[in-house]
C-alpha cells in the first residue's frame, strides 16, 4: 500500500503512460459525474461513486490480482483499512472476471488510514484492503478508483 499526496504521485509509479492517471486524477475531479472513465482501453479506467461510508463490520475486505488500484477521494474523508494474509479468511474465493476475492477480517487490520482530498492510496494485488469505511460516523463521500492493469507496471 502507498498513502500520500496527488502531489508526490510521480516519486512512486511513473512510465508507461502511468502519466494518464496523473492528469485525471489532478483534473477537474470535482466536477465528475458518477460513473466508469475510460483513461487507456482495459489497461486503465476509473469509477467515480457517491456513497455513504460504512461501519467497519459492515464494509467489504477485498484483494485484486489484475488490477491496481489508487483511490483518490473528491469529498468528505474515508477509513481504508489494510490487512496481513494472516489475519483474513477466504469467503468468495477469486473471481478472474470481477477481479476480486472476498474476505473475512479475523483480527483487526494491520494499517488504517483516513484518506481526505489531495492524497491517494494505492493498493497492489498483495494488499488484502478495505475501503468505505467511516472514520466517525458514516458520512457520504464521492471517490476515484483508478484500476491500473499489472501488465503496465512491469
Amino acid at each position: 500500500m502507498i498513502y500520500d499526496k496527488i502531489s508526490n504521485w510521480k516519486k512512486y509509479l511513473t512510465g508507461n503512460g502511468l502519466f494518464k492517471v496523473e492528469k485525471f486524477i489532478s483534473g477537474d475531479i470535482e466536477n465528475l459525474a458518477d460513473g466508469t472513465y475510460e483513461i487507456d482501453g482495459d489497461l486503465m479506467f476509473a469509477y467515480v461513486s457517491s456513497y455513504e461510508t460504512k461501519q467497519v463490520g459492515d464494509a467489504i475486505v477485498e484483494s485484486h490480482r489484475k488490477y491496481v488500484d489508487v483511490q483518490v477521494l473528491i469529498e468528505g474523508e474515508e477509513r481504508l483499512d489494510c490487512f496481513d494474509e494472516s489475519d483474513v479468511e477466504i469467503e468468495t474465493p477469486y473471481d478472474e472476471k470481477k477481479d476480486v476475492a472476498l474476505y473475512r477480517a479475523q483480527k483487526p487490520a494491520a494499517v488504517s488510514i483516513r484518506l481526505k482530498p489531495g492524497q491517494f492510496a494505492l493498493f497492489t494485488p498483495d494488499d488484502i484492503h478495505s475501503p468505505q469505511i467511516a472514520c466517525d460516523v458514516p458520512r457520504n463521500v464521492r471517490k476515484i478508483v483508478v484500476k491500473i492493469d499489472c501488465e503496465l507496471l512491469e
